[in-house]
């Protein structure tokens, strides 16, 4: 499993697992290296340290509304993605150049 395309909720599932079951054996179960595990560690550590801080919720919410927002957004624009694709295999003849900036 590519760690680029976790979510962040199979991120902190994995965190948990590796609570119990050890982080070297969750890592190689997952195909992750040690150092982007530890890497969500300290995020989420950061995290809850601003969620800890009374004078920072505003920014702690703000952060995870955010994150969420950009979450849908990568999804979205592979909805598109995709959607251009099938319309172009529809019509081969039409020119990729109509969407050229639109298919990232």
């Amino acid at each position: 499993m590519r760690h680029n395309t976790l979510s962040s909720h199979d991120k902190l599932k994995i965190v948990e697992e590796a609570k119990y079951n050890g982080v070297v054996n969750t890592c190689q179960k997952y195909g992750i290296c040690q150092t982007n595990y530890y890497n969500w560690v300290r995020k989420i550590t950061e995290g809850e340290k601003l969620a800890l801080s009374p004078n920072k919720k505003k920014r702690y919410n703000d952060f995870f509304t955010l994150n969420k927002e950009n979450e849908t957004l990568k999804k979205l624009i592979e909805e598109k993605d995709k959607v251009i694709l099938h319309l172009l295999s529809l019509n081969p003849n039409f020119a990729l150049s109509h969407f050229n900036g639109l298919i990232h």
